[in-house]
């Protein structure tokens, strides 16, 4: 009788490690997935920041090169007449233009 009960226990004590098993590989798993979306999730966000930092630094430039062409009247700044550029002003707005379409071209608004 002793031994039956004690192979009953056994039997039971073997049922809750396999339940206790399929519990801490269900909870693995879903730990696993998360990190791979947050993983995922990380490097779309470091691109995009790649991609807008870049696109900031392409319109610094073309505001650059827009800020020495511009005077000012009482105070308020005038776009310089177009005519009005040097050779080197025109080329270095040129360029920028060029950077800012080379790296966005998807994006008409440089």
């Amino acid at each position: 009788m002793l031994t039956k009960l004690y192979v009953w226990f056994l039997d039971i004590s073997a049922f809750a490690f396999d339940v206790d098993m399929l519990i801490q590989t269900e909870e693995l798993s879903k730990t696993r997935e998360s990190l791979i979306r947050a993983e995922t999730s990380k490097k779309h966000l470091e691109e995009k920041i790649d991609g807008l930092s870049r696109r900031l630094h392409g319109n610094e430039e073309k505001l650059a090169v827009y800020e020495r062409r511009t005077s000012t009247v009482n105070g308020i700044p005038q776009p310089a007449i177009s005519g009005d550029m040097s050779r080197e002003e025109q080329l270095e707005a040129e360029v920028a233009e060029l950077r800012c379409v080379r790296y966005y071209p998807m994006f008409n608004a440089c």
